[in-house]
């Protein structure tokens, strides 16, 4: 669960420790981490998660360094509840989540904010997907429906029935088939 990073088009490497790098949170960081930098805008964009707490919060931090050294970091801590699911948009500056409280939620991560909500499921969300594209969202529910949301709008593009509960959903590399995974032991 370690990091390294290159200034020098991979010729070296420089050790990062993600337990030590920034200040303790909840339970301390755990498990997972994506790093993205986008050299357009010269950002680094580093996504942590952090154990769980002794008050139940699940915290996720967001960092930002805009250094070309992967130097100097601000950071948010998030702690969502009833988040089962979240996706990067391709461009990696904004995210897509699945709540509980039946909402697909569209993230601004450089500003650390929602920027849209989108409810058409009548139950939890348990699954997002993101076309290759950006264009469009897939969520998946407990209503046992897969939904098509337009990601500049929100507008529904879609309802279809999956025959279970949705708790995992994936699009193929070119966006044409659809796989869901439900309580059931089988994936359509």
């Amino acid at each position: 669960w370690f990091a390294s990073s290159s200034a020098d088009g991979g010729a070296t490497f420089s050790f990062v420790n993600p337990f030590t790098r920034f200040p303790a949170s909840a339970g301390g960081f755990c498990c997972d981490q994506v790093v993205l930098y986008n050299p357009r805008h010269r950002i680094w964009i580093w996504l942590l998660q952090y154990s769980q707490g002794a008050n139940g919060e699940n915290i996720f931090r967001l960092a930002i360094s805009r250094e070309a050294t992967f130097g100097s970091w601000y950071y948010w801590d998030f702690a969502p509840r009833g988040v089962n699911a979240v996706e990067f948009l391709p461009e990696g500056k904004r995210a897509v989540s699945a709540g509980a409280d039946r909402s697909v939620r569209l993230w601004d991560l450089v500003g650390g904010k929602t920027n849209a909500m989108w409810v058409g499921h009548p139950t939890a969300v348990h699954a997002v997907a993101v076309y290759p594209n950006g264009k469009w969202v897939l969520s998946g529910g407990e209503d046992q429906t897969v939904r098509g949301w337009v990601t500049a709008s929100g507008k529904q593009t879609g309802v279809w029935r999956a025959g279970e509960a949705v708790h995992s959903l994936s699009l193929s590399p070119d966006a044409a088939r659809v796989l869901t995974a439900g309580p059931g032991a089988a994936i359509k």
